[in-house]
């Protein structure tokens, strides 16, 4: 009998014991031998008995997790996943564990990995690379505990020690008590841990729902990238480690560019790199290669090497939001906007967030901020400002998320491109701007974006803190928040080197000519700005000391517009074109011809600099 898959999707068994019950109670009972074994045989538990547990020592329930793993990127079934976690709250913070923090990669960390793709496979016509994802087998499992605890046996563990026969006859019995007394099969299907048993499991390395897990799995990581292969790692994004002169694409160069995140990785090296990385790792954790980069923490990646061309997006996120909100787009058409242009949302009362409070609002603004701030920036401005309204809305604010998923639905397979415009890959260029008082609140909105190898790395939309009265206040306050993000973007890139390193300082736009006046010149219009903290000075610290250009440009060529306001369709379109990296090679670059005259105005800033240092060395 062939298996229901869109039944499974559904539903998945709530115990092990329901599991064994089910259609693919095979595949279930694999799942738990494969669990099962990976504690055992990993030496991650011992089984002893519960008289020689170590008086003032622990003892801990497990949960079991059963989950059925389908491709994020086709939607096709992969298999049956049980997984074992330790009751960590159970355990006592200070006694028992002491630190929990563990970094995770950021966003733009992996948007830089697929510009690097993108550019190696777009510069070099001779030599291929390869752009791969892999996963550590039982990550948590190979990491070492610092404080003895024990776990009851979970009852999962009796089924995976069974054999065929046995598990066969098990289900029959099972059957039969369904059949005869419900609530009895019910009461030992929930027994999550075997009490009866004379044994308990002594703890000797880490486990899933350990507080420190991730914190061990994390410092056991590093030291076999950097102490075993030879890594360097990133002192801005702790996630991010290389080796060799990446992105360099001369015939005897051999490098690979890795981002982690928990116990997955993303890729991009050399052929002979790659296949010496995941030989290597293998001898101090099991590991196991995906191939080539499609589905990595919920986003959809296409790798066409030939071309030099990497595109992100998120259909599947896309289609589990359409179908959850299925109920409520009845009678909606498509849209070409996120958003009407210059909408606004209003605060509700509390007579409309009482109409409106069963609306499942926030888990609609969830999955779209997780979109917008992975590969959607198109969206970043009309969810950023319904975000504002997650603790109460209103049915009219509700309408606006609906809009945005209608938005979405329309745009399913779009995200961010690399390597598809003809910009410069060696060039990090800029746009900031901010919206004046158009917000309920009247606090500017503040956007900028970053470009790199034909895409964006990094974007951002929000509000400033306080109320401005006038433009220029408002667009400095803008260009120094995009100029510090710029500049550690800049900073990750020449950390780096080899071929990702910048070939001149970073390049900004304002469309402000008062701004663009006081951040190129001391002094200039002292009194309009004397009012602001120092900190948003910063972009003309920058300019004097050589690490920014910053230069004018037209309002109609401003990226960042899409980061401050809802837009009409034609000028959103033009701009979600130049942001998202979609030119197909019809602009010529974002930087419209003034990358040379940037470039001579850095080197200008630069020697002034040297040469007023020199004089002041002389005077002294």
């Amino acid at each position: 009998m062939p298996l229901d898959y869109e039944a499974m999707k559904r539903k998945k068994p709530a115990t092990a014991t329901h599991a064994l019950l089910d259609d693919d109670w095979f595949l279930w009972y694999k799942a738990f031998q494969s669990e099962h074994n990976g504690w055992i045989d990993g030496q991650v538990v011992l089984p002893i008995p519960k008289s020689e547990r170590i008086k003032g020592c622990k003892t801990i329930h497990c949960r079991v997790v059963l989950e059925r793993k389908w491709d994020k990127a086709t939607g096709a079934f992969i298999k049956n996943k049980l997984r074992c976690a330790v009751r960590g709250d159970q355990l006592r913070k200070g006694i028992d564990y002491k630190e929990t923090f563990s970094p995770t990669a950021g966003a733009f960390a992996i948007r830089m990995v697929a510009m690097v793709a993108s550019r190696s496979g777009k510069l070099s016509r001779r030599r291929k690379f390869q752009f791969r994802q892999s996963d550590a087998k039982q990550a948590y499992l190979n990491s070492q505990i610092e404080k003895v605890y024990y776990v009851y046996i979970p009852s999962y563990a009796k089924y995976a020690e069974m054999s065929l026969s046995e598990i066969t006859k098990e289900r029959q019995r099972l059957r039969r008590l369904k059949q005869d007394d419900v609530r009895a099969f019910e009461k030992e299907a929930r027994q999550v841990s075997d009490h009866n048993s004379d044994y308990v499991w002594l703890a000797r390395s880490q486990a899933y729902g350990g507080p420190d897990a991730g914190r061990s799995w994390y410092f056991m990581l590093v030291a076999i990238l950097v102490d075993d292969l030879g890594f360097q790692q990133s002192k801005y994004e702790p996630c991010l480690f290389w080796i060799g002169n990446v992105a360099d694409i001369s015939d005897d160069s051999e490098w690979l560019l890795l981002v982690v995140w928990v116990d997955d990785c993303l890729y991009v090296g050399t052929d002979k790199a790659v296949e010496w990385f995941v030989t290597e790792f293998q001898k101090h954790a099991k590991f196991g290669d995906e191939g080539e980069a499609s589905a990595f923490v919920g986003l959809a990646f296409e790798y066409d090497a030939d071309k030099g061309h990497t595109k992100i997006s998120c259909p599947i996120l896309i289609d589990k939001l359409v179908r959850n909100a299925s109920d409520y787009l009845k009678g909606k058409y498509n849209r070409k906007t996120p958003a009407r242009e210059g909408r606004i949302y209003t605060r509700a009362t509390d007579e409309e967030y009482a109409e409106a409070r069963h609306l499942p609002f926030p888990s609609i603004i969830g999955a779209c901020l997780f979109a917008s701030n992975w590969c959607r920036p198109d969206i970043t401005a009309a969810v950023a400002m319904l975000s504002c309204h997650m603790t109460k809305w209103s049915k009219d604010i509700f309408d606006g998320a609906l809009d945005v998923v209608m938005y979405l639905r329309a745009t399913r397979n779009e995200g961010i491109a690399f390597g598809r415009a003809n910009e410069p890959h060696d060039v990090l260029v800029a746009w900031a701007d901010s919206d004046l008082g158009k917000d309920e609140t009247r606090r500017p909105r503040t956007g900028w974006v970053i470009k790199c190898g034909g895409g964006p790395i990094d974007w951002s939309s929000n509000l400033q803190q306080n109320n401005l009265d006038d433009v220029t206040s408002a667009e400095l306050k803008a260009a120094a928040k995009g100029a510090k993000k710029t500049r550690m973007v800049y900073n990750v890139m020449s950390e780096i080197g080899g071929g990702l390193r910048p070939k001149m300082v970073p390049i900004m736009f304002g469309d402000n000519a008062a701004a663009v006046q006081v951040n190129n010149n001391m002094g200039a219009l002292g009194s309009r700005v004397r009012h602001l903290e120092l900190s948003h000075f910063m972009t003309r610290d920058m300019v004097m000391s050589g690490m920014l250009v910053y230069l004018w440009c037209e309002s109609a060529k401003m990226r960042a517009d899409m980061f401050t306001k809802n837009l009409g369709r034609i000028l959103f379109c033009r701009l979600r074109t130049a942001v998202c990296g979609y030119n197909y090679d019809e602009e010529r670059s974002a930087v419209d011809g003034t990358v040379d005259s940037a470039e001579s105005a850095s080197v200008s800033r630069v020697s002034d600099s040297e040469a007023g240092r020199e004089g002041a060395e002389g005077t002294d």
